[in-house]
Formats: C-alpha cells, sequence, structure tokens
C-alpha cells in the first residue's frame, strides 16, 4: 500500500496518552468527534472494522482490518469506500495509522492516510482531517475522554 497519493497531519493535544488511545479505540467517544460514525469491531489485530454514518448529508460505510494495535502507541487500519472510485480489493485500500507520542505537557498524534488513487479525494480529505482532528483536539482537551 505504498502508491498513490498520501496525507500526513499532525497535532499537539494537552492530554495523557491513556486518553488519547481511548478516544481513539472506543466506540462511543469516536461518535463525538469522527462526525458521528459509529463502529463496529472487537478490537485486535486482523478483525474487520467497520465506520459508518452520515457527512454533510451523505451516507459512508468504510469497511477494513485492523493492522496495528500497538497500546497507546500507534493503531492503523486499512479499509475500502465505494465512493473513492476504485474497486473492492487489497491493492485499493486506503491506510491510517495514527502515531502518539509524549510531548512537554501532552501529546502528539501524527495522522497518516495513504494510498488514494484519487488526487482530488486526497485533498478533499485533507479538508475533512482537519476537522477531525480539530474535533479530536476539542474533544480531549475539555477532558471528555
Amino acid at each position: 500500500m505504498s502508491s498513490g497519493y498520501k496525507i500526513n497531519k499532525e497535532i499537539k493535544v494537552k492530554a495523557h496518552k491513556s486518553e488519547v488511545w481511548k478516544a481513539l479505540t472506543t466506540p462511543e467517544l469516536i461518535t463525538h468527534y469522527l462526525m458521528g460514525a459509529h463502529v463496529l469491531s472487537d478490537w485486535k489485530v486482523g478483525s474487520k472494522i467497520v465506520y459508518q454514518g452520515n457527512f454533510n448529508g451523505i451516507d459512508f460505510r468504510d469497511e477494513g482490518i485492523i493492522d496495528i494495535l500497538d497500546f497507546e502507541r500507534r493503531y492503523q487500519y486499512s479499509y475500502w469506500r465505494k465512493n473513492h472510485g476504485t474497486e473492492n480489493k487489497p491493492e485499493n485500500y486506503v491506510s491510517i495509522s495514527y502515531m502518539i507520542m509524549d510531548d512537554n505537557d501532552g501529546v502528539i498524534i501524527k495522522l497518516t492516510q495513504s494510498n488514494y488513487k484519487s488526487e482530488k479525494i486526497a485533498k478533499s480529505m485533507e479538508y475533512i482531517w482537519d476537522l477531525i482532528l480539530g474535533n479530536l483536539k476539542r474533544f480531549l482537551e475539555n477532558k471528555q475522554a
């Protein structure tokens, strides 16, 4: 999954790694910052994960596989979405990785999303990730996690 377009984002959050990890991997918390998405998974490496919801009047359903769960360090999954204009096969899956690193008075979250086949979709996702990461930061810093 190294080809295609890639997005890199980074935010600093005044929270503990444990709070960030919990927010990234707890369905009841994810819905608060990820555009109301509902998440279904048993949270094991190799298991299926589904993010579904509605964003700006458009239903979405991302189905994928959890690739990495490195407690309080890294969470990564691969998924496919119908509206990306590709066939549902592994080489077309997009990968999302969250890295959590300690910083002086909080943590840094590094997000990487890779393997977009379309520059147009990758550019639209840049905007969406700014919204999601901003929501996550506000959610965590308001101590709701």
